[in-house]
């Protein structure tokens, strides 16, 4: 059985990396790209707004329930 702890970290460390998807971040880690190797907001920020605007105005259990029912073709729209 999984504990809370366990679930906790993994949902922590799935958020955490959607701020990586931004253009920004992406030019950043791009080696063949001549850019700046700048952020004007970090990932991790990206990533807590838009677990917020995921989870807004719903209390844990409707958050958790609403993740658990994420299809992987389905787009959730909050």
């Amino acid at each position: 059985m999984i504990s809370v702890i366990q679930y906790a970290t993994i949902i922590a460390g799935m958020f955490h990396d959607f701020g990586k998807a931004s253009v920004l971040f992406q030019k950043k880690i791009d080696v063949k790209q001549n850019t700046k190797k700048f952020e004007p907001y970090r990932h991790e920020w990206l990533s807590l707004r838009l677990f917020q605007a995921f989870a807004n105005n719903k209390t844990d259990k409707e958050w958790l329930d609403a993740l658990s029912q994420v299809d992987r073709d389905e787009v959730v729209e909050f």
